[in-house]
């Protein structure tokens, strides 16, 4: 007798492994897509919530929301906030949001698929608290899908 497989044998074989792979290429593509893209996401989730917890810190010690200072004024993409070491601001340039303080120094949270908007709350002409939302962007099959969309109120601490 000899060894080997039969017509049939290979016949099945031939027909069911493509079919498989063509079932496994698609588990693959998605694995490899998603895995690299939710692991982007995570990473600027937490530098998004870096940037949250100093909005806060910031306005707990705010003794007030200015609509301009020195040449800076408030806007879509820039935001004022009054503090007794000095004045704030927070800007939106490219991909990153930049926090200076008015005397010196910077602080920078790249967010490259983060769209992040801000609006000063006002009572009778003077901002009493700052509502920043955000949302994730990522393209998948062709189409942009945003996700962990989310909106923070921020009062100021001092200000009466």
């Amino acid at each position: 007798m000899r060894k080997g497989f039969t017509l049939v044998e290979m016949l099945v074989i031939v027909i069911i492994v493509p079919v498989l792979f063509i079932f496994l290429d698609g588990l693959f593509r998605t694995l490899l897509a998603d895995i690299p893209r939710s692991h982007r996401i995570a990473q600027e989730s937490i530098t998004l919530h870096h940037l949250l917890e100093q909005i806060q810190e910031d306005m707990d010690n705010a003794e007030g929301l200015p609509q301009s200072v020195e040449g800076f004024s408030v806007n879509d993409k820039q935001f004022l906030i009054d503090r007794p070491e000095g004045v704030i601001s927070y800007q939106q340039e490219n991909d990153r949001i930049v926090r200076r303080q008015l005397t010196g120094g910077e602080k920078v949270w790249s967010l490259p698929h983060t769209k992040v908007a801000w609006k000063i709350w006002e009572k009778n002409s003077q901002g009493y608290a700052v509502e920043v939302s955000a949302h994730f962007e990522y393209k998948t099959c062709g189409k942009w899908k945003k996700t962990l969309a989310n909106s923070h109120l921020f009062y100021g601490g001092a200000i009466r």
